[in-house]
């Protein structure tokens, strides 16, 4: 490897008298020439040296701010930690009173106990007496019944009286008409014996007695008569009383009735209250013997937390011995830095002749604004050239960004930025609050159109401002130059995740306004080729710490990828199947290889009205008829496994579900079963003819469904055409791979399956999943968080909106003189972190 002197006449320092005496020796033991850029030789130097010193500087200045970042994070540890303490002395004095609390109630649930034995023994008594009424009340009833007999019987008596009474009055009147004839017989008699004189006088004595016998049987039959209307009125007085005794007796007999069921009430009741006592005494007791376990418990927990102190208080003070060790190293760091600014300055003059890494990007990028992007190459490119709040490291970890550190508030959902002080942009302009607020604004901004804006919408006020119903965020507010604060709807881990997407950079407000240009301050910047390539030139006032790389070449529509590796057109490449694989293993590469977070599938359409889209036996159908074990083994070979629902068994906890068998057979007769009739249908391929891994899957794809009996229109673009025609919506069958953006369940599901989502190609809604999703979300605990994503993936695994090919993995190659390579399982690689070595 070459050097080049820069094209300078100002003397190189030679302040750093140690590094200077070891070049000026190697340079006098050797005769190696030291090019400049006007080609003149120079004093002998050795190449391996001089870098080695390049990529030192380098480390040193990223080192010195790792460590000033761990100091900060060591800084707020032991402010956290003190509030731990603290929260554990108040946690022992409630802890305390909860004992003494449940002590209290201990004694309660005794007595309780003790009265409610009392009111078990006077239910008993209750039950006792009430059974005693009950049988009084059965003998009072027979009595009654016995009573009403006998005024039956009595009233009927009666009744025969009065009837027979009725009879006198005939025998009365038959006597009042014989006393009526005799009293006129007699009157005739003293009429005939005044004629006969004084031979009827005799006759007319007897006559005048005949007459007065007929007078005083009609004065008798009169004061018979009376009697016997007396007699009736008593008999009927006798029966209305009798009636009233009947009524009488019968109202008796219904209050006895309605008394014998309140005591049989009260019995019911009685018993039921004594089962209630008795179950409530087994409760209680049950009670007293768990408040004895939970006070035990309680003093445990104090016992515990008192434990817990100690050991806070250790950590205290070992972190705060931590903090004064990183201030010692701060101090030797920034002694180091000092070095190593006189070291830079003895490579000022100084240039690496070939200081370029050069690989390939699949496709050139088809946004140039990172916030509209939404493939996977875009975002991989635009990691490199912006950078964000938050970052995503090399494990899918976070890490501080533009924010050197935050912290959440108590409500849980209010979290605090620190920016870092004199991060520039490419432009060279400070980025400040205000760039964090208008980046953030602007993604969100509905005049944007970002299809990223759902990133934010857990922000408060978000979603209202780009549905254009507000003016402003209210969950974003700018609290000084360098503080900014974020408010959420709800508690959410993932969000910091989110914040560190490549789609959700921080750019120049500057720029933007009076430009329009979009600026960034990433690691790289980066410059379009005329030959449609790209390079990025390495940023020196990187915050993070210059490059060490200058500049990275990248080839857009890059073909025979190993050949070029080998004859060393390229220094590393991206390896996603196993032909590729063997070609970098031939050629002496070192390979890594990573599980992606990542899926390629078949989608359908579901705004298609093809048959076989709306029918789910039909989805399931298609399923059973690709072969996706024959897939990964033509096309990927290790880097790949068969995918059985969305997300890959690492997001569910190590969870497999059983993949859809390959049954060609069965999906015949599903498709039978299921009533289609309609077997042509037309399929979206991307980048189908570009010999790449999805012309494989297509051309595996399109022969396995012919051999159900379908007739396949196959329409092919290339993936930037694929993605701006938005082809998913045209076609009723599409192919299409999904990369996570971060490691979070909820960042991977919910860009698939909301509704309007731009990445919700195959316009799929179903109400219980976004249900689900919509908990998850706020769940914090991560076993109880698990649940919900497995039951989620059971769901879509039966519902089928997708044909699941399979989870890829991938890989890097590299040349033996690549250091820092740093593939993560998003299949993002940071060029900052590579080097050379010689």
């Amino acid at each position: 490897m070459f050097f080049k002197k820069k094209n300078t006449n100002e003397p190189i320092n030679t302040s750093i008298r140690p590094q200077e005496s070891q070049i000026e020796k190697k340079a006098e033991n050797k005769e190696e020439k030291y090019i400049g850029k006007n080609d003149s030789p120079k004093e002998s130097i050795e190449d391996k040296d001089l870098l080695m010193q390049h990529n030192q500087s380098n480390m040193i200045t990223r080192l010195g701010t790792k460590i000033e970042e761990t100091e900060l994070i060591a800084s707020s540890l032991i402010n956290t930690t003190r509030e731990i303490s603290a929260a554990i002395e108040e946690q022992l004095v409630a802890t305390e009173g909860v004992v003494d609390e449940i002590s209290q109630y201990s004694a309660l649930a005794e007595e309780v106990f003790a009265s409610i034995e009392n009111s078990k023994e006077i239910t008993d008594r209750t039950l006792t007496v009430a059974n005693e009424g009950t049988i009084a009340i059965d003998k009072s009833l027979e009595a009654m019944d016995e009573i009403s007999e006998s005024v039956v019987t009595v009233k009927g008596s009666v009744s025969n009286l009065y009837d027979k009474s009725q009879s006198v009055d005939e025998l009365l009147d038959l006597i009042k008409d014989i006393a009526d004839s005799t009293n006129l017989l007699a009157l005739n008699a003293s009429i005939e014996a005044a004629r006969a004189g004084e031979a009827g006088r005799g006759f007319s004595v007897v006559a005048s007695e005949v007459k007065k016998l007929a007078t005083r049987s009609i004065d008798s039959v009169g004061h018979i008569s009376d009697i016997l209307n007396e007699i009736k009125s008593s008999i009927d007085e006798t029966t209305s009383l009798m009636d009233e005794t009947d009524r009488r007796v019968e109202a008796g007999k219904a209050m006895s009735l309605e008394t014998k069921k309140v005591f049989q009430t009260i019995i019911d009741a009685a018993k039921e209250s004594t089962l209630v006592s008795e179950e409530i005494n087994i409760a209680v007791s049950k009670q007293l013997e768990s408040l004895e376990n939970v006070i035990e418990s309680t003093q445990t927990m104090n016992e515990h937390f008192s434990t817990l102190s100690g050991s806070v208080e250790i950590t205290l003070l070992n972190t705060e011995y931590t903090s004064t060790s990183l201030k010692a190293i701060n101090k030797l760091s920034s002694n180091l830095k000092n070095v190593n600014e006189g070291l830079s300055e003895n490579l000022k003059g100084l240039e690496l002749a070939s200081d370029v890494v050069k690989t390939y990007i699949a496709y050139p990028p088809e946004n140039k604004d990172p916030m509209m992007a939404i493939d996977a190459v875009e975002a991989h490119l635009y990691v490199n050239n912006h950078s964000s709040l938050t970052l995503i490291n090399e494990n899918g970890m976070i890490s501080p960004g533009v924010a050197k550190f935050w912290r959440v508030l108590e409500d849980q959902i209010t979290w605090e930025f620190q920016l870092r002080k004199g991060i520039k942009f490419h432009d060279g302009s400070e980025l400040t609050s205000e760039d964090v607020y208008f980046s953030y604004l602007r993604i969100l901004d509905p005049k944007t159109k970002s299809p990223n804006n759902w990133i934010l919408f857990d922000i408060e006020g978000a979603k209202e401002f780009a549905d254009g119903k507000t003016n402003s965020v209210s969950g974003i507010e700018i609290i000084d130059k360098y503080l900014i604060r974020i408010r959420l709807l709800s508690p959410y881990t993932g969000f910091l995740l989110n914040l560190g997407q490549s789609m959700c950079p921080i750019i120049s407000k500057k720029a933007y306004e009076e430009k329009g240009a979009i600026v960034g301050c990433g690691a790289f910047v980066l410059e379009d080729e005329a030959n449609g390539d790209i390079t990025l030139k390495a940023n020196p006032d990187y915050y993070l710490g210059e490059p060490y790389i200058k500049e990275i070449k990248l080839t857009t529509n890059p073909s025979e990828v190993g050949e070029n590796f080998r004859q060393g057109n390229y220094d590393f490449i991206k390896i996603e199947e196993d032909a590729l694989y063997k070609e970098a293993k031939d050629a002496g590469a070192t390979v890594d290889i990573v599980d992606m977070l990542a899926i390629y599938y078949v989608g359908f359409n579901m705004l298609s009205s093809h048959t076989i889209v709306s029918n789910k036996e039909a989805r399931q159908a298609l399923n059973l008829a690709i072969n996706k074990e024959r897939i990964i083994k033509e096309a990927l070979g290790v880097f790949g496994s068969v995918a059985s629902s969305p997300m890959p068994s690492s997001m569910l906890g190590g969870e497999e579900y059983r993949p859809y068998d390959y049954d060609p057979q069965r999906a015949k007769d599903m498709l039978r079963k299921s009533g289609v009739t309609n077997l042509n249908i037309t399929l979206a391929a991307r980048d189908g003819n570009a010999g790449g891994l999805f012309s494989k899957i297509l051309s595996q794809v399109k022969e396995d469904l012919e051999a159900i009996g379908l007739n396949i229109e196959i329409s092919d673009f290339s993936s930037a055409e694929f993605m701006s025609q938005e082809c998913h919506k045209k076609h009723d069958l599409y192919i299409s791979r999904w990369i996570a953006d971060t490691g979070d369940q909820d960042n991977f599901l919910a860009p698939l399956f909301t509704p309007g989502s731009s990445a919700n190609f195959s316009s799929y809604e179903n109400p219980q999943v976004l249900e689900l999703m919509k908990s998850a979300k706020k769940i914090l605990n991560p076993t109880k968080k698990l649940e919900f994503y497995k039951q989620i993936s059971s769901i879509l695994h039966e519902e089928a909106p997708w044909i699941y090919l399979f989870h890829p993995r991938a890989g890097v190659g590299y040349k033996d003189y690549i250091g820092g390579m740093n593939l993560n399982h998003l299949g993002i690689i940071r060029y900052e972190q590579i080097y050379k070595s010689k």
